[in-house]
């Protein structure tokens, strides 16, 4: 003790393996075949922590310790102390618990943690004023308990697993449901999550993080349920899901499980490989998600196109909050065609999805042809220029044949034929006109058989036309798009 107590004082590191290159990756077999002289005891670190045997002021670097193999589990549950410890290289084969703790600082790399039964980091509850790092190291559990379990804790700065790897044969790799972090969440950077059962490899339920939440470059597995279970996740930053990150999942929740979770930037995922089994459509789940920037994606040519990709053919069923969500971000950004595209598609995975009634179903795909599902009705009056058209075409081919003729003001006079332009006329406007098929130039169909098949035919496009208007009046005024 009186010599950890002379480095601590001095704020110097104590470095057992002067010989081995900074920086680089010690083997597991090497550690393990440390003598004696690389043996410091857990109660040591947990009394020199207290203030005890330190006989002076502490540096403010803290305990700082090299190639140092910790006897027994490190005990520093309740320890209230503003002494920062810092690991590097060491092999802690009982690893860490530190419930209700409150520490200055807790930084491990390059380290060994393990447990046959309990947590290698436990620390539920746990206080920090500074930071909590573990990177570039290796920790293995083999309970039902997270291997690190941070659930409840309160970091004042940034939570950090950089290119750690976290295994667990029973239970989860990281668990930090409801933690509450000031700075950032760094899984990424190389960092693997194994776990195994319905809580997820890593499981960040309910989480508030300051910063934001990377899982960059990242691989989570978990056989038996999500890869990453984030719901009610609430960060101050962005969701970085990208540059080679990696989840297999299994189970109906999802691979990525990002229920109700808030994301106070934008969610990037371009590059992102999420597997479950044989069933594709369970890989995300992210109803209730919110998010203030606008998804990044995989197309150069609009970053929205591959987000609405996912939610057709990755999520678990239909539901409107993500799409009106997504419509949100770019109705706030004044992207006003891009809200009609996510609109659009919304409406169409309903059809596809939603379980309507035939119905339903009909009256939305008749809408959605016609009016673009009420976020294009313009398109209705293709179908009015159609139909004048047709009307005009009927009465140039039925009219010379004698279906129309002009009136005459002597009822002993006989019929003329219409002109060319007073037959253009009746065409025009028959589809409008409230009862007969007659022209202001005086021309009108006759009683005829060929007359009698103009009029009928006047009747068929004059109900078709004043559909179309009001399929417009109901598109242009939102009433398609509230059904």
């Amino acid at each position: 003790m009186e010599r950890l107590g002379t480095h601590l004082r001095a704020g110097t590191l104590l470095d057992l393996i002067p010989h081995h290159t900074a920086g680089t990756l010690l083997d597991e077999a090497e550690m393990r075949s440390w003598d004696a002289s690389h043996d410091v005891d857990a109660d040591v670190v947990r009394e020199l922590l207290r203030g005890r045997g330190v006989f002076g002021e502490p540096d403010p670097r803290g305990l700082r310790l090299r190639g140092v193999r910790i006897r027994g589990r490190l005990d520093l549950d309740r320890v209230r102390t503003t002494i920062a410890l810092r690991l590097t290289d060491c092999l802690l084969d009982h690893g860490i618990t530190a419930i209700g703790a409150c520490l200055a600082d807790l930084a491990l790399a390059r380290c060994r943690l393990s447990h046959p039964t309990e947590s290698a980091i436990g620390a539920v509850d746990l206080h920090v004023e500074g930071s909590v790092l573990v990177t570039e190291s290796y920790l293995d559990g083999h309970g039902d308990r997270p291997t690190i379990d941070l659930a409840g804790a309160r970091i004042s700065g940034r939570v950090s697993a950089r290119c750690s790897t976290v295994h667990n044969t029973a239970g989860p790799a990281v668990g930090a449901d409801g933690l509450r972090s000031g700075g950032d969440v760094l899984l990424d950077a190389g960092f693997t999550a194994t776990g195994h059962g319905d809580r997820g490899a890593v499981s960040l339920r309910g989480a508030e993080i300051g910063g934001r939440l990377s899982c960059r470059a990242a691989l989570l597995r978990n056989p038996y349920g999500p890869a990453l279970d984030a719901e009610g996740v609430r960060t101050g930053g962005d969701l970085s899901l990208d540059d080679g990150f990696t989840a297999s999942g299994s189970g109906e929740n999802g691979t990525i499980r990002l229920v109700d979770a808030h994301v106070g930037g934008r969610v990037d995922y371009r590059g992102a490989v999420v597997k479950r089994g044989a069933d594709p459509g369970h890989r995300w789940a992210v109803d209730g998600l919110v998010y203030t920037g606008v998804p990044i994606g995989a197309d150069p040519a609009w970053d929205g196109a591959s987000w609405l990709q996912l939610l057709r053919t990755a999520t678990p069923a239909y539901t409107a909050q993500p799409y009106r969500q997504l419509a949100a971000v770019y109705r706030a950004r004044g992207h006003d065609s891009a809200v009609r595209a996510v609109l659009v598609a919304q409406r169409r995975d309903q059809l596809a999805r939603g379980a309507l009634s035939g119905g339903d179903r009909c009256w939305g795909r008749v809408t959605g042809w016609l009016l673009g599902y009420g976020y294009r009705p313009w398109r209705v009056l293709w179908g009015l220029l159609g139909v004048l058209a047709a009307s005009v075409l009927l009465a140039l081919l039925l009219g010379p044949a004698g279906a129309l003729a002009r009136v005459q003001d002597a009822s002993d006079a006989p019929p003329s034929p219409c002109t060319v332009v007073q037959t253009v006329g009746i065409g025009l406007g028959a589809p409008f006109l409230p009862v007969s098929v007659t022209g202001p130039t005086g021309c009108a169909a006759t009683t005829t058989p060929v007359g009698d098949v103009l009029t009928v035919a006047t009747w068929v496009l004059r109900v078709i036309a004043w559909a179309f208007v009001a399929m417009f009046v109901a598109g242009f005024t939102g009433l398609v798009r509230r059904t």
